[in-house]
């Protein structure tokens, strides 16, 4: 009777603690990455840059679900030379929208802090603006392409108290978007690089 006693107390104890992890949670975050813009046959150009997001969803506890909107902030890449017909200048400037739904696994490694491996996908709208000089004469052009977005990161979450938590991490995520100039050229872009958050759970 007391070994029973001894063990429906340790049950119920640990349904309560769990139950008590459980909740809504709102958040937001930034990050640096390394970014990567691929135009098909035209080639490639680098950039760093940072985005920031909102995100919210539902912790339980070993694992959570959400959704989230994240803004990448602009990266751009410039040239200049020199012509048969004169001198040039040209700049290439792009920023995106994110619309993402994710699911991490958190396991507990310690009694404030957990292991965080996540994926997330959704939907990428990449705008592009592109100014081409040519000594009098100047050309500029804007375009708007979609396209899915996938990516993976991990890290770790660390819990300030019942309602705070601190969550840092590296991400790496790809877009493939629809073609641009009259489906001429095909664009993707991938990122990587580290993240730090705030979670509020409710």
């Amino acid at each position: 009777m007391k070994n029973l006693l001894v063990k429906s107390a340790l049950v119920a104890i640990m349904l309560g603690s769990s139950a008590f992890a459980q909740s809504p949670f709102f958040g937001v975050y930034g990050g640096y990455s390394k970014s990567k813009l691929d135009a098909d046959s035209v080639g490639s150009i680098d950039d760093k840059r940072a985005s920031l997001g909102i995100k919210g969803g539902y912790d339980f506890d070993n694992f959570r679900v959400y959704g989230a909107y994240e803004y990448g902030l602009k990266g751009s890449i410039s040239e200049s030379g020199v012509l048969a017909n004169g001198p040039y200048d040209s700049k290439l400037e792009w920023k995106r929208h994110n619309f993402l739904v994710g699911a991490d696994l958190t396991p507990k490694v310690g009694n404030d802090f957990k292991f965080l491996a996540g994926v997330y996908a959704g939907y990428s709208l990449l705008d592009l603006k592109a100014d081409l000089n040519f000594g009098a004469n100047s050309y500029s052009e804007t375009d708007r392409v979609g396209g899915f977005i996938y990516g993976a990161k991990v890290g770790g979450i660390y819990s300030v108290n019942a309602n705070n938590e601190l969550e840092f991490g590296y991400r790496y995520d790809k877009a493939n978007y629809d073609s641009i100039s009259n489906g001429d050229i095909d664009v993707d872009e991938s990122n990587h690089g580290p993240y730090i958050g705030y979670n509020y759970k409710f």
